[in-house]
Order: structure tokens, then C-alpha cells, then sequence
């Protein structure tokens, strides 16, 4: 059995940051419930099953170093979940995500492990959602749709929490698609300077029910500011090399013995 990885104390010598990686996944079922908190142990534990080299924060409650630039809302499910992880050693993302895969709970479902720039975090430029409707409301959904694409303004009062006051918002600017299928609700909301409009907002401009617990929103899609399956041509050959060395050494190993082989049939 695996041992989990005991993070470095607070007397260890300061752990120099050798590689990135993101981590695509998603999110559905009872797991939906979870806050950003709870994902977040979620996802930690699991690394620590897995036996990844994570890199850890200083000081005297070291915590692995993950990001996650757009989280969920509670009671989101979603299939586009993205998780930047910091490592402190080498290591091949294909062994990562194998090892990964087999510790995630069910309900997290993991995409894919891909190397990503060290100082780069991506920012959300656009999220497509998509929310399922009580049957019999189509007629309602399309003149509310018409009515708020048509509307200059869209204000609301957004619930910043119980100890601070609400503050006006207006989601028109937010507000890029808004279609109907006949079954769902599909909303594109833009992101700018890290603000968007809430689908539960939406749904209320809209004049149409709002779930509480956000059950039936479901983020489906999110476009980024850099194409992540690109953000690998950006790594340095300093950070590249880490996540390489595994696997190319193998490669090395497996060609040279090869050429060994085909010299001894030679002679």
C-alpha cells in the first residue's frame, strides 16, 4: 500500500518549484453538493493517494499548491473542471493521470493531466451553461429570452452575504447567447475582469423558477483566455524537461536496445 506523502515541516529547507500540470475533470452526481472548500480536500487527498510529488506552500501550515481559476458554485455539477497543480519533483503525466484515476471518487470523473506553464493562469473569458426545465414552461422561457435580449439594462440586486449589504448589478452586458431547445436552457455568460452574471440571476430576470440548490444548472463548456491544449508549446525547455525525462529516457532505453538486438543478428 502507498503511504500518503507527509507534507515538509516548517524547517525544511525551502522546496524549489519544478513543474506544473493542469488537471481536467468533472464534476456531477451527489459530488455537485460540495463546497469550494470540500472540493478542494477532495481533490488534495486524492493526490496524496496517488503518491504525487505536489510541491507544498512554506511557513507553518504547509499546503500542497493548487489553483483553481473559475470554481463551481455550490451545487453546480460540471464537466469542465480545471485544477493547476504544483509539483516538486519530476514525473510523467501519463503515470499521473493513471494513478489519479484510480483514487478520484465516484462522481469526479478525470478528463485528462496535461503539462501547463509554470506562471501562467489561465482567466475565463466565456462559460456556457446549461439548465434543465420543468416541462410546460416553453412559452414562458422564450418570451423571457426575447424580453432580456431586447432590454438595454438588466438590473438586480446581487447577495453579496449575510453581514454585507446587496449591491445593483446590471447582467445585460453578461448576457452573450441565450437559446432554447425545447428542453434546455442554453446560456454563453461572458466573464470580464474576473465578473460575470450568475445562471440563478439569469433564470430570475427571466421570470422563470429558480432551484435553490442549483441542481439543475450544469456548467458545460469554458473558454479561456489561452487554449489550454496549447499552453504546453509555451513551457520553457527548463520546465518542459521535467515532465519529459521519464518517459524519454525510456524511449532512449527501448531504441538502444533495439539497435543492440538488430547487431547481434547482424553477426
Amino acid at each position: 500500500m502507498t503511504q500518503p506523502q507527509t507534507p515538509p515541516t516548517a524547517a525544511s529547507p525551502e522546496r524549489i518549484q519544478q513543474a506544473r500540470v493542469g488537471v481536467s475533470y468533472a464534476i456531477d452526481g451527489d459530488l455537485r453538493f460540495l463546497s469550494h472548500h470540500d472540493e478542494m480536500r477532495l481533490l488534495v487527498r486524492a493526490l496524496t493517494r496517488a503518491a504525487w510529488p505536489l510541491a507544498y506552500s512554506q511557513g507553518f501550515n504547509p499546503k500542497p499548491r493548487i489553483v483553481l481559476p473559475l470554481p463551481r458554485s455550490t451545487g453546480m455539477s460540471s464537466a469542465c473542471q480545471l485544477a493547476l497543480v504544483d509539483l516538486a519533483t519530476e514525473a510523467n503525466t501519463a503515470r499521473l493521470q493513471e494513478s489519479l484515476s484510480a483514487q478520484l471518487p465516484r462522481g469526479a470523473a478525470l478528463e485528462r493531466v496535461f503539462a501547463f506553464p509554470r506562471r501562467v493562469c489561465p482567466q475565463a473569458r466565456r462559460v456556457r451553461y446549461e439548465v434543465s426545465l420543468p416541462p410546460g414552461t416553453g412559452d414562458a422561457v422564450r418570451l423571457g429570452i426575447r424580453s432580456a435580449l431586447a432590454a438595454k439594462n438588466l438590473p438586480i440586486q446581487r447577495d453579496t452575504g449575510p453581514d454585507s449589504p446587496a449591491r445593483p448589478v446590471d447582467l445585460r452586458g453578461y448576457i452573450d447567447i441565450l437559446e432554447f431547445d425545447g428542453q434546455m436552457l442554453h446560456m454563453n455568460l461572458l466573464v470580464e475582469n474576473q465578473q460575470s452574471a450568475r445562471p440563478l440571476e439569469v433564470l430570475s430576470v427571466l421570470n422563470l423558477p429558480v432551484e435553490s440548490d442549483a441542481a439543475s444548472v450544469r456548467r458545460a463548456h469554458i473558454q479561456w483566455n489561452i487554449a489550454l491544449h496549447e499552453a504546453a508549446s509555451r513551457l520553457s525547455s527548463a520546465e518542459r524537461k521535467p515532465l519529459d525525462h521519464e518517459e524519454n529516457h525510456r524511449e532512449q532505453t527501448h531504441a538502444t536496445s533495439a539497435h543492440e538486438e538488430n547487431q547481434e543478428a547482424r553477426a
